[in-house]
Order: C-alpha cells, then structure tokens, then sequence
C-alpha cells in the first residue's frame, strides 16, 4: 500500500521538479499583481485616464438596445444646439420638442414622411428596439456608430453615435439607406441659436 506524501512535501516536490516553471508563474504573478495596482493608481490619479472608462456604455438585450452614461456628466447641453447641415432634399424642420433631458428636431417632406434627429446628455437611458434589425458598425467623424437596419417594412432605420469629448448622444431616425444615415450624422454640427 503506497501513502501519499504530506501536501507540503508534494508541493516541494513539484517545485524542485520544476524550477523554471515555478519561476515563470511566480514573475507572471508578480507582473500581474504590478500592472493591477499600478492601473488603479492611474486611475486614481489622472483625469484623462479616467474619462477612458466614462461615457455611453451599450447594453444589448432580446429587443433593445440600452445606452447609459457611466461615470461623472459632463455639463448639460442647454446653451449648445445641434443640426445636421445636410438632410435629403424637400425636408424641412418642423418641430423640436424636447423630452426627459433630449432634444428631438422633427424634419418632414412634402409627402409628409419624417427624420428624426436627437441629441442628449442629460438623458438617463437612451433605447433603441433591435428587434428585426440587423446592426453593421459603421464610423462617423472617426468615432464608432451602429447603424440599425430594420426588415419590418416601413420602419425606420436609426443609426447611433457618441461624441467624446463633449458627452453628447445623437441618433437620426428615418426611412433613408445607410449612406445618406451616414452622410447626415457626418453633417452634424454647433449651432447659433
């Protein structure tokens, strides 16, 4: 009958068994355990590396998408107003209601059909139902967006994007292809009241 040796000799074992092994894993840890307390410190100490982890953060779920601002808000967006520059030829802005912290700019054509462009800050959730969509990531302004396509016929397609710097959401909503979503969320820009 053969008895097992104590654990702590088995261990010693291992290791005398295996020096260069032990020896790796123990700098592997000590790396980690550096890079861990030294990244906190970072993030502790300086701004900028902070606001690398704050801003919209998307949240997929069965039938929508949840975007939510992390960390500290930037100030509200009251005093600044945003527009596309470029909207599809015959749209004109009808209204700009605004609601639960967003800003909604209505434009319309002669045949009445609708483009919604929003911006926000302030709100607390953004969402976004995916539900027979398909979702490409697309670039604005050098930024990433998400741009939903719908295969319900006659829903709107929407396309997303944030700006960095400012803290600020937009999303246009209309029956439009990709390349003129893109071409309008690419024209957005200040505006003098």
């Amino acid at each position: 009958c053969k008895v097992p040796p104590p654990p702590e000799i088995g261990k010693r074992t291992r290791r005398a068994s295996h020096p260069i092994r032990h020896r790796v894993m123990k700098a592997v840890a000590c790396f980690l355990l550096v890079v861990l307390v030294g990244g906190g410190s970072v993030l502790a100490l300086s701004a900028d590396a902070r606001a690398a982890f704050v801003g919209w953060v998307q949240e997929i779920y069965e039938s929508l998408t949840l975007y939510h601002f992390e960390g500290e808000r930037p100030r509200p967006i009251e005093d600044v107003n945003y527009r596309p520059s470029w909207v599809p030829e015959g749209y004109k802005e009808s209204s700009v209601p605004e609601l639960y912290g967003q800003v909604n700019v209505i434009y319309r054509d002669n045949d009445d059909s609708m483009l919604l462009f929003c911006y926000s800050n302030d709100a607390t959730n953004v969402y976004v139902g995916n539900e027979g969509a398909t979702i490409h990531d697309v670039i604005v302004h050098g930024s990433p967006a998400e741009f939903y396509v719908y295969d319900t016929p006659g829903a709107a397609n929407c396309i997303v994007w944030t700006n960095r710097d400012t803290g600020v959401i937009f999303w246009v909503l209309a029956n439009l292809d990709e390349v003129s979503m893109i071409r309008i969320a690419e024209s957005v820009e200040k505006v003098e009241d």
